[in-house]
């Protein structure tokens, strides 16, 4: 018995196929990876956003569990409290024993937060640390923001707003009812 196979022709791709394939997909990533793009930075914004505002309120029961202040200052090096309003590079939440708003190395280190991603974070230029008071309030006369900014985008910011009874929230304004605005 005699069996052949029919012939066939070999199935593919020709070179113009090919071509329209890799054109369609380009425009589609062309289209589709400034999209990406922002809504990932978004998410990066909310993201810090909820961290900032679990550690504040870490701060918050751990100074009424402890009946003492509790400290956040902004740290870059994880380690020591920095000088300045940027807490871009992270910060530190500790147990301010001898209530001097300084980290000493005997004072009990709660968390080392960090922002997770390249974003700004700035406090409004009236505070550089924020204490906790063992009833739960924030030491200062006035609430406190942190402004949470992406440098590629500059219209997607959020703030954490600090009350003085020292409940945090996350607002598209500030403390003083401003959009948020970084620089």
């Amino acid at each position: 018995m005699d069996i052949r196979t029919p012939h066939r022709r070999c199935a593919g791709l020709t070179l113009i196929e090919l071509l329209a394939t890799l054109a369609a997909a380009v425009v589609m990533l062309a289209l589709g990876v400034p999209g990406y793009r922002a809504l990932t930075d978004t998410q990066r914004i909310h993201a810090s956003a909820n961290a900032i505002v679990a550690n504040l309120q870490l701060a918050r029961s751990e100074a009424v569990k402890r009946g003492q202040r509790v400290a956040l200052c902004p740290s870059p090096d994880g380690i020591a409290c920095a000088a300045g309003f940027d807490w871009s590079a992270g910060w530190l939440v500790f147990v301010d024993l001898n209530q001097d708003r300084e980290r000493q190395p005997q004072e009990p280190l709660l968390r080392v937060g960090d922002a997770g991603a390249p974003l700004q974070i700035l406090t409004s230029s009236s505070r550089r640390r924020l204490i906790y008071e063992p009833d739960g309030s924030v030491l200062g006369g006035s609430n406190t923001s942190f402004r949470i900014c992406s440098p590629s985008v500059a219209e997607r910011t959020r703030a954490v707003i600090v009350s003085m009874s020292g409940r945090p929230r996350v607002s598209e304004r500030d403390a003083a009812n401003q959009a948020v605005a970084c620089s």
